[in-house]
């Protein structure tokens, strides 16, 4: 029995590392591309649209660290005023605008004034804006209305806006829309949030071949399981709902430093340790069961900085990016191997024990 054991250990561990292997084939770089560098740069302005926490705060925090000047766009003021004060602890002469706004009420022209009199190259649209959660005939359609008024209207007028001021200009600058991998395949129970996000994933493929000849990048940043405060408040059981990103701070060893320490680019000792790790996480996953211990599936879970920092390598390279080794691998089975309503009934599996629908 125990020959037995350690045998079936043995072949998970090697699935792990195939399957770590294969992630590592995909992996994109994790150095700015040439494209990026020449706007990515010291002394230029970018606009994190969404700011105040989670990814959008990553964003704020991987960017100031490159010396790029800030404008932090959300609905709460408080929450602002936290990530203003933390990269001033370590940024001083960083500037830094803020700006109190609702997104599902944005607008070509107001997000125009925002912008005006600075050298704003990176546009960074990170809000978002899930509904309730549930099933679909049981929901409010104004709250649907409300998710497409902010994932979709407000992209598509975000965007629009930054890429005419930088044609206009004629100058390079780029554009991420944060996405997500439900938009990759669809769920029951979260159907319309998906939809917004499959937008979102289009637009940035379709922009991406039409602006490269002038200068301009577009990329759908893919993110999956992302330890944020919105996706651990989304878990149905209270207790889930620990462990919330705690807001960095400048002490030692405090998050501060994490995230602005993602430096866009890692050797490759480095870089394979991280799919070894994976592996391990895999191999781990695998043995204790895929669904059978709780709605969170944490061995694939990131941090914000992970994400961001690899979607910031991106930029300018592709198009659209899933981030971190198992997801890259998830996406491939999902949407290449496996049929499509096979696919949707797995995710919708796993949306109802997120939410704790029978």
């Amino acid at each position: 029995m125990l020959g037995f054991s350690l045998s079936k250990r043995a072949w998970l561990r090697v699935l792990g590392l195939l399957v770590a292997a294969a992630a590592y084939l995909l992996q994109a770089h994790r150095s700015l591309s040439s494209r990026a560098v020449s706007y990515v740069k010291p002394g230029h302005w970018a606009v994190v649209l969404g700011g105040s926490e989670g990814l959008g705060e990553a964003w704020a925090y991987q960017l100031g660290h490159l010396d790029m000047n800030l404008i932090v766009v959300a609905r709460r003021e408080k929450p602002l005023e936290d990530v203003r004060k933390t990269i001033h602890e370590k940024k001083p002469d960083l500037k830094v605008e803020l700006y109190k706004r609702d997104l599902a009420r944005l607008n070509e022209s107001s997000f125009s004034e925002m912008l005006e009199g600075r050298d704003v190259r990176v546009m960074i649209y990170n809000a978002a804006y899930a509904g309730t959660a549930g099933r679909f005939l049981e929901a409010d359609a104004g709250d649907f209305l409300s998710s497409i008024d902010v994932n979709v209207k407000g992209v598509a007028a975000a965007t629009h806006a930054f890429g005419k001021q930088l044609k206009a200009r004629g100058v390079p600058g780029g554009v991420v829309l944060m996405s997500s991998m439900v938009g990759e395949i669809g769920s029951a129970f979260v159907a319309n949030y998906a939809a917004t996000k499959a937008y979102i994933t289009t637009l940035a493929e379709g922009l991406y071949d039409e602006w490269w000849s002038q200068g301009l990048d577009a990329l759908a940043c893919v993110a999956g399981a992302t330890i944020t405060p919105t996706y651990l408040s989304s878990f149905s059981v209270p207790w889930r709902r620990v462990a919330a990103l705690p807001r960095p701070t400048a002490g030692a060893g405090g998050g501060a430093q994490r995230a602005p320490a993602a430096e866009v680019k890692m050797d490759v000792d480095k870089k394979l340790r991280t799919w070894l790790l994976a592996s391990l996480r895999m191999e781990q996953g695998l043995r204790t069961g895929l669904l059978d211990t709780g709605a969170r599936v944490s061995w694939i879970e990131q941090e914000p900085f992970e994400v961001v920092s690899e979607c910031l390598a991106n930029l300018g390279r592709t198009s659209a990016v899933a981030t971190g080794a198992l997801n890259k691998v998830i996406l491939l089975i999902f949407t290449r191997l496996l049929p499509r309503t096979v696919a949707t009934q797995i995710f919708g599996h796993q949306t109802s024990k997120m939410l704790g629908i029978a």
